[in-house]
């Protein structure tokens, strides 16, 4: 098909939320383990050189990554390690890079793909809005629980409740 869509069911309570997001950081950490011979791997060809090494660096360390970035940069703001001006204009440029990419990608999604339940401008930017100021924050946090999940002896995923997916054709 031109354009393919996946669905998965969105869990109802933010309970459930963190639950369902803790499980696909397992699920990944679980594959990317169990395949750790593909990493950088030429035979593999572009999985091996590119996809797998992508999982590693962006998907499993970006909750440490970010934590970090979270921590260190605003210290070094305020021990004066880097200056006011620097800090500032690479906040509001970070953040509006963000914001870009994700109105893009709400706005695409819109016109392309979600045509049965169309967002308005307003709920876009909104949405987008909400996306990097609490939940990415919210996410961040329950993917690193789950790599810390990791290093214990409950590598359990959980369960999860489900409810009947009614599916609308666009």
């Amino acid at each position: 098909l031109p354009i393919t869509t996946c669905y998965t069911q969105v869990p109802g309570k933010v309970r459930h939320l963190m639950r369902q997001r803790v499980r696909w950081q397992l699920g990944l950490m679980q594959t990317l383990f169990s395949n750790k011979t593909l990493f950088m791997n030429p035979t593999h060809g572009l999985l091996g050189m590119l996809a797998i090494p992508y999982m590693w660096v962006v998907e499993l360390l970006s909750p440490i990554v970010e934590i970090t970035a979270y921590v260190v940069v605003p210290l070094a703001w305020i021990l004066g390690e880097v200056s006011s001006e620097a800090f500032l204009a690479w906040t509001v440029a970070g953040v509006i890079y963000n914001l870009v990419l994700t109105l893009v990608g709400l706005f695409l999604d819109r016109k392309y793909i979600s045509k049965s339940r169309a967002m308005s401008l307003r709920e876009i930017v909104l949405g987008s809005i909400f996306i990097h100021f609490g939940y990415k924050q919210m996410t961040m946090w329950w993917r690193l629980r789950a790599l810390f999940k990791t290093l214990g002896k409950n590598q359990t995923w959980g369960e999860k409740p489900r409810e009947e997916i009614t599916m609308v054709n666009s």
